[in-house]
């Protein structure tokens, strides 16, 4: 996955640009036209995430699939009943024409070259739910991530509807990925205007495929929902599911480090 190349969750692209996942069409581009249109799924297929995706977007949903890439998670969501559509948007203009061409666009399904970070073809609140599968992760890595992954996710929060759900599949423990989806303003609310859920679920190993020593075996889930009560965007991180334990200690361990930085900093000063 993007995490066993190397993720620079600090987001300034020292350590992953050259690998390519941030730096735009290009590299994505070429990805592609190297994988002659084979299906790819990072992290988990929908046999993995079908049961929170079921839990959290309605199958009359209107799905915004962001960064879909190679991946067969929207063709898959449609045979098992979405019937709300589900609409496909990735940056490479390669991927986007092989996958039209395996499953042309119809009612339920639909394709669509657009970046993430500036969907000017959508309007305001127009999809109930939208769901990233790594693009989170693949922005990081690119030299322009502090400003970039802002602004797409201000998008997200822009294009969904006021009850809407954004669900975020990702490597990134809550240490690394609440400080994006979880900022809070001057006034203490979250800037989005949603509240975030976290779970984790265990890695899908291939076959003979051992984790490293120090390797996390979760992929972690970030649920961030609109309009869940009045004082939604105040609300605290919840964390859920069977490894709710495991995930608040990732978060308090991170939360102490970046405590002890901010220390250290202050001292140098």
């Amino acid at each position: 996955d993007l995490g066993d190349d190397g993720d620079d969750d600090d987001g300034d692209g020292a350590q992953s640009s050259a690998i390519g996942y941030g730096n735009g069409t290009a590299y994505w581009d070429d990805r592609y036209e190297s994988q002659a249109g084979a299906p790819f799924d990072w992290y988990q297929g929908y046999g993995g995430l079908r049961e929170l995706l079921r839990h959290y977007v309605a199958l009359s949903a209107r799905v915004l699939h962001v960064g879909c890439g190679n991946s067969r998670v929207g063709v898959e969501m449609v045979a098992d009943g979405y019937v709300g559509g589900v609409v496909n948007v990735d940056i490479s203009p390669v991927v986007i024409a092989q996958m039209e061409a395996q499953q042309p666009s119809c009612d339920a399904l639909s394709w669509r070259v657009a970046d993430c970070t500036a969907l000017s073809d959508d309007g305001d609140a127009t999809y109930d739910a939208a769901i990233d599968k790594g693009t989170i992760d693949a922005l990081l890595c690119g030299s322009d991530a502090r400003t970039r992954v802002p602004a797409y996710l201000r998008e997200m929060a822009r294009v969904l509807r006021a009850d809407g759900v954004f669900v975020l599949f990702t490597y990134g423990t809550p240490g690394m990925r609440l400080p994006y989806l979880d900022a809070r303003g001057a006034d203490g609310n979250n800037v989005y205007g949603w509240t975030v859920g976290v779970h984790c679920v265990m890695k899908k190993l291939q076959p003979n495929q051992q984790l490293c020593e120090k390797e996390d075996p979760h992929h972690w889930v970030y649920v961030c929902r609109r309009g869940r009560g009045a004082n939604a965007a105040t609300a605290d991180v919840q964390y859920e599911g069977d490894d709710e334990q495991h995930a608040r200690q990732c978060a308090d361990d991170a939360r102490r480090r970046r405590d002890d930085d901010e220390r250290k900093r202050a001292s140098r000063q």
